[in-house]
């Protein structure tokens, strides 16, 4: 228990969540409860980093390649590699 300005106790207020596996979406969902719950103290644990590593390689000829769980996938151009990063970002 902690006390408040006037001396009264009161209840700490905890937010707690695991499992966001590196998504940018979860993540940010998580960093704006803290004022929904009014959360004193915020915990994000375990399983932090993405579910796995995507490399991005640029071509001779421009375009870029990347292998996402198995799918093989070609951007031809700066606006589909930025798309892909998005995609990539979101899944975690």
């Amino acid at each position: 228990m902690r006390t408040d300005p006037l001396g009264r106790s009161s209840i700490v207020r905890v937010y707690f969540a695991t499992d966001v596996h590196g998504s940018d979406l979860v993540s940010r969902k998580w960093l704006s409860v803290q004022r929904p719950i009014m959360a004193d103290i915020l915990i994000l644990a375990g399983d932090l980093t993405g579910k796995a590593i995507c490399p991005i390689v640029k071509q001779s000829g421009g375009s870029y390649l990347c292998n996402i769980f198995g799918r093989n996938l070609k951007m031809s151009n700066e606006s589909e590699l930025n798309e892909m990063k998005g995609r990539i970002a979101r899944i975690g």
